[in-house]
């Protein structure tokens, strides 16, 4: 391992952070940065090591952290699920107007409280199947979709 020096702005110390790349770019969101959860997004091109602080608009996201960012297969799109003291909510980032969205839920499903430790699995293009646990419930695993 190496430390990878970056230019641009600067990330803050982030624990429980979401992470995925997305066309050459590492997205970092939320996490907590000394003490307190934060709901900020920072875009890194690993080609060009800088780093940017995202500004976005829309609804508001709300600060989260132990939870999980995924890319929409074959589109620049950003979905955040769950996190410590969220609900089981899903959001969607549109990379072209970074306009926050939050998804409706069609679930006619068991739609649980809010998760730490979220992660998400993609096999192949399917549906990406989200997991995580809660102080009530064990260690869960749950599929998303997003049609």
């Amino acid at each position: 391992w190496s430390e990878i020096t970056l230019s641009g702005d600067r990330l803050p110390p982030l624990q429980r952070a979401a992470m995925c790349v997305v066309s050459g770019t590492l997205y970092i969101h939320g996490g907590v940065s000394n003490g307190v959860e934060t709901t900020e997004l920072y875009a890194v091109d690993l080609s060009t090591r800088s780093c940017s602080h995202v500004q976005t608009s829309g609804d508001a996201v709300g600060n989260r952290a132990g939870h999980a960012l995924f890319a929409l297969a074959g589109c620049d799109v950003l979905c955040v699920w769950g996190g410590h003291e969220s609900e089981a909510d899903v959001w969607q980032l549109t990379l072209a107007d970074r306009i926050w969205a939050r998804l409706p839920s069609t679930s006619s499903g068991d739609r649980r409280g809010g998760r730490r430790g979220d992660r998400r699995h993609r096999v192949d293009n399917r549906p990406p199947a989200l997991s995580g646990h809660s102080w009530w419930f064990d260690h869960e695993v749950q599929q998303l979709s997003l049609v």
